[in-house]
């Protein structure tokens, strides 16, 4: 059985796409979302928010492998960091979604 692909976006009439909703790109999806894969689709997926757990895009190991399940970047203003507070410093990898720009006071 081939799977078809139906044509997600009417130009004349875009309505944004919502969660779970299949995607091409990010511009289909509604404020907030990002189009990621998810197996071997791609689908709209929230954006994560300040300290929701993330990942950081990088090089891989295996420059040809695929994500099965991609994540969003972080929402605008935000950045993926390695989670500051984690007292367990053998599993210091988790990374989660915080403030771009810091500011210190004195």
């Amino acid at each position: 059985i081939f799977k078809s692909t139906a044509l997600l976006i009417n130009p004349s009439h875009h309505t944004p796409l919502l969660e779970g909703d299949n995607c091409l790109r990010t511009s289909d999806c509604a404020p907030g979302y990002c189009c990621a894969r998810h197996f071997w689709d791609k689908i709209c997926k929230r954006m994560p928010k300040e300290g929701e757990v993330c990942s950081k895009r990088g090089r891989k190991e295996v420059p040809q492998s695929h994500e099965l399940f991609q994540r969003c970047e972080c929402s605008p203003g935000l950045s993926c960091r390695l989670q500051s507070d984690n007292k367990d410093k053998q599993n210091s990898r988790l990374r989660v979604c915080l403030r771009t720009f810091t500011f210190f006071k004195r």
